[in-house]
């Protein structure tokens, strides 16, 4: 624990950088060390450079931690740290995931096998302390410091939806995107909301019949709750849309919204579109698998909960 709490005080003299960075700082310390070793001379001309050992901001047992670098040609990590420090080792631990969901955050168990669980892995710095309760995600405060003020933050996703019946008929912005109840997506669109509460334009036969049945404007195929629903077959996609496998991968902006195939929602959140990497379905989001890459599984992805024809994701 010493070379952690020496990182810490070392982090804290240089300006507070980011969570990110002093996971980063960190495996640079190791290298550091180790720098003696054939092929490491830059690390240790840069340690020889300054020498933290008179920098009088620098604390005395990280002082000590350079004299015991300059002490030997070939230095062994464990004179400085235990480096077990009661982690479990590689041998003695088998991965079972990434380790960065509430749950996995919270079990007591190093998922990922880094040596560091819970708490104590940087990948759950987003679910540890901070935004995790309705009045905390709620307050506009920004209360972990991780760049991400309440509903914005994914540590307040279980405080910060819209989409069931009862927080679509609370009279409450509840997502805070400037919308309630059924004139928020999540609740005109979504498939955890019934149409008693906010009425819908969602099915073959209610895209086809001319009306606005959901009020918002926009009816039929004009309603991207049709067009770009996987449960209706009525609606093709316009000429100047983006919303084929085609379009969705010639590298051009055809609906000129300045974004292109993938990155455009309407191909990357559309599931009648295969040719990008999604998650945006029954199946792709219950199958426990990344399928989009974006270190999010299953409902812990908002390609999943914000998608109007997936259902798996519902409250139950």
């Amino acid at each position: 624990m010493k070379l952690i709490n020496n990182l810490n005080k070392f982090t804290n003299i240089r300006e507070k950088k980011m969570k990110k960075e002093k996971k980063i700082l960190f495996q640079l310390f190791i290298v550091c060390i180790l720098g003696a070793s054939p092929g490491m001379s830059g690390c240790r001309a840069e340690s020889e450079s300054h020498d933290y050992r008179t920098d009088p901001e620098i604390p005395v047992d990280i002082q000590d931690t350079q004299d015991l670098i300059d002490s030997s040609d070939h230095v062994d990590i464990a004179e400085i740290v235990d480096t077990t420090d009661g982690r479990d080792t590689p041998s003695e631990c088998t991965p079972t995931g990434a380790e960065n969901t509430l749950e996995a955050c919270s079990d007591n168990i190093d998922n990922d096998c880094n040596g560091w669980k819970d708490c104590d892995d940087f990948d759950c710095s987003d679910f540890c302390g901070g935004e995790n309760t309705d009045e905390l995600c709620h307050n506009g405060i920004d209360d972990d410091n991780n760049t991400f003020t309440d509903c914005d933050d994914r540590q307040c996703k279980d405080f910060c939806h819209e989409d069931t019946d009862e927080t679509c008929s609370d009279n409450k912005d509840n997502d805070q995107d400037g919308k309630n109840d059924c004139e928020d997506g999540g609740c005109k669109d979504g498939a955890c909301v019934s149409s008693s509460v906010c009425p819908k334009e969602n099915t073959n036969a209610l895209c086809s019949d001319n009306l606005d049945n959901d009020g918002d404007g926009y009816k039929d195929c004009e309603d991207f709750s049709c067009s770009r629903n996987a449960n209706v077959s009525v609606c093709p996609c316009p000429s100047d849309g983006e919303c084929t496998n085609q379009t969705c991968s010639d590298n051009i902006d055809n609906d000129n919204n300045t974004y292109k195939d993938c990155n455009d929602y309407s191909c990357s959140r559309n599931p009648n579109v295969t040719v990008c990497n999604t998650e945006v379905t029954d199946a792709l989001c219950s199958d426990g698998i990344d399928n989009d890459g974006d270190t999010y599984v299953d409902c812990e992805d908002f390609d999943c909960t914000r998608i109007i024809s997936v259902t798996v994701c519902c409250p139950h």
